[in-house]
This record gives structure tokens, sequence and C-alpha cells, in this order.
């Protein structure tokens, strides 16, 4: 009688466990290199043309959200109304504070309501020639009204004086004129307050449309009191004079 021999038995079960193990491995590594591959085709590229326009869509659309939301930001900035002067308000003195941009409105020596300018493009400095883009300094007076302007309504300075028209024929040059006091170019009084943002006149004073219907109306002819102006460049307080007749 032949005997049974354990250790051949112990080893056919080693075998058999052996070959389950690297089958096991087998089907790992298969179902390994198989998620590879697909993820692999997702980063070199390989999604589908309608996941590539959703993505696009998604920017543009992120794009054009912002774009919308900084115009209405920006309108409402240029367009924000700013406390009005009271009505029938009366100002006999313009002071033009160059350095500040600021136009001032004063009755005597009440200051009425200041409003921020646009000057020319080569603010600093007097005018002394035609063609410089600088805004005159000096005293001067508003001697001229035009309602139908190009730039909505103007007031005329009386730049050049005697002085500065002998002292520019002295130097063989034309002193320049035709210095406003005026709104923004028709058709594009839709910026408002973006004006503001560059000096952009050939020497004139520029403001809103909304200013200068008040400033036009406190200034009006007729009313009590002269209309002088002073533009500075820096001025202070103490340096204005209040020693004109009033009118």
């Amino acid at each position: 009688m032949v005997g049974s021999n354990p250790l051949g038995r112990s080893g056919r079960r080693e075998r058999r466990r052996e070959s389950r193990r690297i089958r096991l491995w087998v089907v790992i590594l298969r179902v390994a290199r198989h998620d590879s591959g697909r993820g692999s085709v997702r980063e070199t590229g390989g999604s589908s043309p309608n996941t590539r326009s959703s993505c696009q869509m998604t920017s543009m659309r992120a794009v054009a959200i912002g774009l919308i939301a900084a115009i209405v930001v920006i309108g409402a900035w240029a367009h924000w109304p700013e406390p009005a002067l009271p009505e029938h308000t009366q100002a006999n003195w313009v002071v033009i504070r160059k350095d500040a941009r600021r136009l001032e409105l004063y009755r005597d020596e009440q200051l009425l309501k200041a409003y921020p300018v646009s000057l020319g493009r080569h603010p600093t400095g007097a005018k002394d020639r035609q063609g410089d883009g600088r805004t005159p300094e000096g005293e001067f007076r508003i001697d001229g009204r035009n309602p139908r302007s190009s730039f909505h309504k103007a007031l005329h300075i009386s730049y050049p004086t005697a002085s500065e028209v002998t002292l520019a024929r002295s130097r063989g040059v034309d002193p320049g004129g035709l210095i406003m006091i005026h709104g923004i170019k028709n058709g594009l009084g839709w910026l408002g307050h973006l004006h503001r943002l560059i000096d952009w006149t050939d020497g004139c004073i520029a403001v809103t449309n909304r200013e200068m219907d008040e400033i036009w109306l406190a200034l009006m002819p007729g009313r009590r009191g002269a209309r002088y102006i002073q533009c500075r460049w820096p001025v202070g307080a103490e340096e204005l004079r209040w020693n004109h007749p009033i009118g």
C-alpha cells in the first residue's frame, strides 16, 4: 500500500495559492493600466468637444458678467448726483484753483459751492501764447455768454488782457483767446464725471453739463454783483482779493 505524501499535497496547495495570487495581481495591473490610460487622455486634451465648449462658455460668461458689473459701477459714479445750489443763488466771484483742479463760486467772501474741473492739457504755468494748452492765470471778468456752445454752454473769460496782448506782441507771438468756462462737448455729455480723469481742454475750464447749468444760472447777467474771476496756481485764501467794486 502506497502511503500518501503530505509534503506533496502541501506543495500542490501552495502552488495553487501562488497561482491565484498571480492571477489577482494580473487583474489589478490591468485595471490600473486602464484607469491610467483614461486619465492621460483627459490630461492631454482628449476630452470631448462638448466638455471643452462648456468650459469656454463658462469662462466667457464670467468675463461678461465682470465687464457688465464694472460698466454699471463706473456709470453710476459718472452720473452720481451731488447737492445742488439753492434756487436763485447769486454769485459774483469765481476762483479757479488750478493746483486743486477746483472752481469755487463766491458771494462776496462767502463760498457757495466748489466744483472739480478739467483744465488745459498742459496746466502748469500761465498761458502766454496760442496753442500752448495752458489755462490763463490772473484776474479777469466774465464778458460773454454762449447758450448754444458746442460744449453745452459757455461763459467767456476776458483773456487776454491789454497787458497780456502787449507782452505777447513783444515776443512776436499770438496770445490766444476764446478761453471759456464750459461743459462737455456736445454728444459726449454721458461722460459725466469721467471727464475729470484728465486735463483735456485747450486752456478752458471744463465742468459737467449739470454743473455748467448751475454756474450759468448763478452768474446770470442782471443780478446784483460784478462777476470777477481769479485763476491761480496755487492760491491760498489769504491771497484772494475782494477789493473790486461790486456793481
